[in-house]
């Protein structure tokens, strides 16, 4: 199976790799283990891993259902959150801005405060972005997207605003 996505712990030098299938390697020096929980899961779709977001040594698995929150130390799966009552939502991206997990899906951006239950798809709040999201990114306490439509955007009070650039 082919390598959806690749990322490195800095604190640890730890290396996440992603398969198309939903499978995880973690590269540990010369150690490897295999985390197989989304490949072994039972998923009604595709199980691919769309981008890793690595917050200290906990990454969060950008998924086709949601977003896998791994735990790196104890090499296991803490949480899976599902950001839609079908559990079927695209997370292509996210980013933390304090305690505001933002994630970019197929159906726009949504938010959840990291001290809520994101477990309960209900903590989730869909900004009024309308737009299929890409790529997001925190620079300076801003947080800025990208569209379908290959425009930069500034996620203001749940909103878009200005076009970044084109």
């Amino acid at each position: 199976f082919g390598i959806a996505e690749i990322a490195k712990i800095e604190e640890t030098g730890m290396i996440i790799v992603a398969y198309t299938n939903g499978n995880i390697d973690l590269i540990d020096g010369n150690q490897i283990s295999n985390i197989t929980d989304i490949k072994d899961a039972n998923i009604i779709g595709l199980k691919t891993i769309n981008k890793i977001f690595v917050k200290e040594q906990t990454a969060y698995l950008c998924a086709s259902f949601g977003i896998v929150e791994l735990n790196t130390q104890k090499k296991e799966i803490n949480n899976t959150f599902y950001l839609n009552s079908a559990r079927t939502l695209n997370v292509k991206d996210m980013t933390f801005k304090g305690e505001t997990v933002i994630a970019s899906t197929d159906s726009g951006i949504y938010t959840g405060n990291i001290i809520n239950n994101l477990l309960d798809y209900n903590q989730w709040q869909k900004t009024n972005i309308p737009y299929e999201t890409n790529s997001l990114v925190l620079h300076e306490d801003k947080v800025y997207f990208t569209t379908e439509a290959d425009s930069i955007f500034q996620l203001v009070n749940d909103s878009m605003e200005g076009l970044v650039g084109v």
